[in-house]
């Protein structure tokens, strides 16, 4: 957690950077709070509100970091892998935002380049991932 990712312009430091070095995945996961609101709706539009939108702003900028090749010899020294692309995640807000799941894939068919994670989704993945350890 809180990798320092440094520039010029100052360092950058996302929440998580999530490895897996067999794999060759990488994910950059910033936490916000489960509170404001996700979704802004308004008359014949709907979009992902100001929560999500600086969520992926910032993710973003960890994404250009990362696509400089000097940046990723630099942070391969501490994690053990060379990471160009790595999947971005903004964990905010809660599911009850979502209308049903057609509202939900619409709007993330909107912002394809991060995945919007609510706390509630991890609560749910936690609860199934227990009734599968627990038989």
């Amino acid at each position: 957690s809180h990798v320092t990712l440094a520039r010029p312009e100052g360092v950058l430091i996302p929440d998580f950077l999530l490895t897996d070095v067999e794999l060759q995945r990488a994910a950059v996961l910033e936490l916000k709070l489960p509170a404001p609101s996700l979704v802004r709706r308004q008359k014949n539009r709907d979009r992902f509100a100001t929560a999500v939108m600086e969520a992926r702003a910032q993710l973003l900028r960890y994404r250009d970091w990362f696509r400089d090749a000097h940046n990723r010899r630099l942070l391969k020294r501490v994690v053990g892998m060379e990471i160009y692309e790595p999947t971005l995640i903004a964990v905010v807000g809660r599911s009850s935002e979502f209308r049903d799941g057609i509202d939900r894939q619409q709007l993330r068919a909107d912002v394809k380049d991060i995945e919007v994670v609510t706390y509630d989704d991890i609560l749910t993945y936690a609860k199934r991932r227990r009734l599968i350890i627990e038989g």
